[in-house]
Order: C-alpha cells, then sequence, then structure tokens
C-alpha cells in the first residue's frame, strides 16, 4: 500500500469543513491536485517510498485537530498562507527531516505575493473554532484530473448547502483578484454560519481593505 508514499498526511475528517478548505485552496490555485491535509511525515525517498519504519500504532493513531491561528510563509521567496495546527500525540509521529515542527494545512502557496497577502489580510478578519478527528494517517494522493476537472468535479460534489452560499464556478471563470476574494469571503461566511468561524466586529471592516486588496 505504501510503496512510492512520499508523504504520510492528517486527511480533514470533517465533510464541510473540506469542502470548504478545498474550495478556498482551488480558487487560489486553479492546478492543485490534492485535497487540504496536514503533513506529518516525509518526504520518503527512493522508489520504495514508505520503508515500513513506522509502526502501525503510529499510523492508526487517532488525532483530533485544532486549528490555533491563521499564519503565513513571507520569507525566502514564498507567498504561502496557511491554519497552524495543534493535536495530542502529533509531535511523537512528527517526522519531516527537511523542516521544524509546525503543523499546519495551506491555504494557498503559490506564485502571487498580492495574492497572498490580500487573502491573509481577510482571514484575520475572523476567529477560527475548528476541530476536527482524523483516524490515522493516509498516504497523500494526487489527482489525475487537470484544473477545470478538478473545478468542475469539486462544484459538482459541493453540498446544496454550499452552492447556496457560494460559487466556486464563478470564480474559477475570472482572473479578477477581487472577485476571487469575493468568493473566497462568502466561503468564510458560511464556515461562519456553520460555526467554524466568526467575523470580528473590531477587526478592520473589509470595505477599507478593499483598495489594498482588490487593486
Amino acid at each position: 500500500m505504501y510503496n512510492s508514499v512520499k508523504y504520510l498526511v492528517i486527511a480533514i475528517g470533517d465533510e464541510k469543513l473540506k469542502e470548504c478548505l478545498n474550495a478556498i485552496r482551488l480558487i487560489g490555485n486553479p492546478e492543485e491536485k490534492h485535497d487540504a491535509h496536514l503533513t506529518v511525515r516525509g518526504p520518503y525517498i527512493g522508489k520504495r517510498g514508505y520503508h515500513g519504519r513506522d509502526s502501525n500504532s503510529m499510523l492508526k493513531q487517532s488525532y483530533v485537530v485544532r486549528v490555533t491561528s491563521v499564519d503565513n510563509f513571507f520569507e525566502h521567496h514564498q507567498n504561502t498562507v496557511f491554519f497552524s495546527c495543534m493535536a495530542p500525540n502529533l509531535k511523537s509521529a512528527w517526522w519531516k527531516p527537511d523542516y521544524p515542527y509546525n503543523p499546519h494545512i495551506t491555504l494557498y502557496d503559490g506564485p502571487s505575493r498580492e495574492f497572498a497577502e490580500a487573502l491573509y489580510s481577510l482571514f484575520r478578519l475572523y476567529s477560527f473554532r475548528i476541530n476536527f478527528e482524523s483516524d490515522g494517517l493516509i498516504p497523500l494522493r494526487r489527482s489525475e484530473k487537470n484544473g477545470s476537472m478538478m473545478i468542475s468535479f469539486l462544484e459538482e460534489s459541493l453540498s446544496a448547502n454550499a452552492k447556496r452560499h457560494f460559487s466556486l464556478k464563478l470564480a474559477a471563470s475570472t482572473d479578477s483578484q477581487s472577485i476571487k476574494l469575493e468568493v473566497i469571503r462568502d466561503i468564510l461566511d458560511y464556515l461562519c454560519e456553520l460555526g467554524y468561524a466568526n467575523f470580528m466586529n473590531h477587526a478592520v471592516p473589509l470595505n477599507s481593505l478593499s483598495e489594498e486588496m482588490y487593486t
């Protein structure tokens, strides 16, 4: 099963949350090939990939993940926005030899610093109450679908309630950064309705950021 696997990850164990995070990732990067996830182990190098070095108990360990904050990697030419996370027992399972312990779920990792900064500013207007449970570590699988197929597949698989709140096709059909961010804001408002987030009234109002974010 694990031959040629390069990474072992925690999947998003809540379907409503998963569809929202996948939509955000796909809006930011239409060529995104992976579901939202938290990478725990890897990369495994060589043809064999997974070498059996990890015990079955570690792979099957349940994890209750909590999002603690929205953060970014803006140094060393990175344009990455992510959720920082924590979970009991996660540090003992961590094996990423190229990186220090920093569990996170990537929201955007792409070429545009402007979009990354605007996305980070938008997320900072919300507080998050995200917790989910996942049954062990799974291999990170890459979709064979291209960008348009991924968007169509996700749009069709969205729940009826999600479709009432945001249009993935609208965001995917334009190169306009402002429209993409507006759709992501709709997703964040939907997360508020689901109880995963709150808009912070004491934060800077969104319209005061519009010139900075959308120009």
